[in-house]
C-alpha cells in the first residue's frame, strides 16, 4: 500500500508593479488556491497580482510547521495573524455596553449575557421602565 504525503506550501501574493507582499498563506494545493484567490469571491486580480511560492526548502511535511512559518512571515511583514484577528474581535465584543431590560443594570461583555437578559432574577417581575 502506497502512502501519499501531502506537502504544505507557504506562498505569498505580490503586486506586479511595486512587488510589495500583500498576502501570505499556506496550502497543500497551490493551483486550486490561486484559482480561488482570483475568482469572483477572491480579493486578487490576476493582472495586478502574482503568486510566489517560497523556495523548496519551505515545503513542509505537515500543516503545523507550515502555519508556524506563515505566522512568522506575517509578523515580519507586519500583517495581522488569524489569532490576532480573533483576539481583537473578542476584545471588541467585550467592550459593548448593554442595559438589562429587567433590572436596568449596565455592564459590558459576556458577563451581562450570563447573569442578565433571559437569566435575570428580576425577569419574573415587570419590566423596569427607564425614568
Amino acid at each position: 500500500m502506497k502512502m501519499i504525503m501531502n506537502n504544505f506550501y507557504v506562498y505569498e501574493i505580490r503586486e506586479k508593479i511595486t512587488n510589495k507582499v500583500i498576502y501570505i498563506g499556506e496550502t497543500p494545493k497551490l493551483i486550486q488556491r490561486w484559482k480561488k484567490h482570483i475568482s469572483v469571491q477572491g480579493n486578487f486580480n490576476n493582472k495586478m497580482h502574482y503568486m510566489n511560492v517560497l523556495e523548496n526548502e519551505w515545503v513542509f511535511a505537515n500543516r503545523k510547521d507550515a502555519i508556524r512559518y506563515q505566522i512568522d512571515l506575517q509578523k515580519y511583514f507586519g500583517f495581522e495573524t488569524e489569532t490576532e484577528k480573533r483576539r481583537r474581535k473578542a476584545l471588541k465584543d467585550q467592550s459593548v455596553k448593554s442595559i438589562c431590560p429587567y433590572c436596568n443594570i449596565k455592564g459590558k461583555g459576556t458577563v451581562m449575557q450570563r447573569w442578565h437578559f433571559n437569566n435575570c432574577k428580576m425577569k419574573n417581575n415587570e419590566l423596569v421602565s427607564e425614568e
